[in-house]
């Protein structure tokens, strides 16, 4: 997430709500976060501030 350590729980979830309201994290991509085997790949990009 390139912040400290101190920053990062306000960081993400930040980003995680800045995603989720702006259409990018939808709640089928949330959902297949838990699932075996799923392309992470938008939830990288998006703690990463992508």
């Amino acid at each position: 997430m390139n912040v400290s350590l101190d920053r990062s729980p306000r960081v993400l979830c930040n980003r995680f709500v800045n995603a989720w309201a702006g259409g990018r994290l939808s709640y089928t991509k949330f959902r297949a976060l838990f699932s075996w085997g799923a392309d992470n790949s938008d939830y990288i990009a998006m703690l990463q501030g992508r």
